[in-house]
């Protein structure tokens, strides 16, 4: 599966832009130079964020994610939290979400002696 979100060039150098993926808010962001994209939703209680430095805050209750890796950092959210990171790659200057669902959930198995017919 593919869907463009957003023209490279369309993401500013600090702070963040709204794209959508499926009718959901994603917040791109420029991380050392390279897109990263979020589902904007809280784990807490789905509330909104919004980028504060190097870290979302969800603008409802306070919780503080690392922009770099979507871990919790504080707030009322559960420590092992993470906000959702949309996989995604530039492709001819469109920053495009990616999954390829034949590899989702499925280790690849070689077959043995006892699998082979």
């Amino acid at each position: 599966m593919r869907h463009e979100l957003i023209p490279v060039t369309d993401i500013p150098q600090s702070g963040t832009v709204t794209a959508y993926l499926f009718g959901r808010e994603v917040l791109v962001t420029m991380l050392n130079g390279k897109p990263r994209a979020y589902i904007n939703v809280c784990m807490h209680h789905g509330g909104p964020l919004v980028l504060e430095d190097d870290r979302f805050t969800c603008q409802w209750h306070g919780a503080q994610y690392d922009s770099r890796t979507g871990h919790a950092l504080s707030g009322p959210v559960r420590p092992d939290a993470r906000l959702i990171m949309v996989p995604t790659r530039v492709e001819e200057g469109m920053l495009v979400y990616v999954y390829d669902s034949s590899k989702a959930g499925k280790t690849r198995r070689e077959p043995t002696a006892a699998t082979v017919e």
